[in-house]
Order: C-alpha cells, then sequence, then structure tokens
C-alpha cells in the first residue's frame, strides 16, 4: 500500500539572494497582499523565502540561482510575476 508524503515545510535547498526592505513591502503589497506584520525582519526574510520556494517551478529557481550574482537580471517568478535581481540580493517584485 502506497502512503501520500505530506509537505510540511521547504528545505532551503538552494541559497538564496538577500531581499531588501523594499523588496519586502512589495512582495507583501503585491504577492501576498496583506500588510506586513510587525516582526523581527530575519523572520520576515525566512517567511518570504519560504514561501518562495513554494511557488516557483523548477526553472525559475534555476534561473534563479544561475543569474543571481549577475549585475542586473529579470527573472519570473510565480508564471505571472517578475523578480528583479542585483549582486545577490532581491531588489523588487512586479
Amino acid at each position: 500500500m502506497f502512503e501520500l508524503k505530506k509537505k510540511t515545510s521547504v528545505v532551503n535547498t538552494i541559497d538564496m539572494p538577500t531581499p531588501t526592505k523594499h523588496f519586502i513591502n512589495r512582495y507583501y503589497q503585491r504577492i501576498l497582499k496583506i500588510s506586513i506584520p510587525n516582526k523581527a525582519i530575519s523572520h520576515i526574510k525566512k517567511e518570504i523565502i519560504n514561501d518562495m520556494l513554494i511557488k516557483m517551478t523548477q526553472h525559475e529557481k534555476n534561473a534563479l540561482c544561475f543569474l543571481r550574482y549577475s549585475n542586473k537580471a529579470e527573472i519570473p517568478f510565480s508564471r505571472s510575476h517578475r523578480m528583479i535581481v542585483k549582486n545577490n540580493y532581491l531588489v523588487t517584485i512586479f
């Protein structure tokens, strides 16, 4: 008999670029569509990265890993949005 394994948490298998405060604001505004909670910024960054890893396809993750150190790159996110990555920092999302 087969068992379905439940996905409880995402393991950070790739090194993610560091999200800037502007990126965090825009992610909450445009993707999550809620206001930013009053938590420590490091906790918010971990939540965003986990949420991003869940929503991104494998091709988007590969593009992010490949282009994260570039001078400036526009990477697709969740099939309908775009992220701007610059020198290992997530700058904005639209």
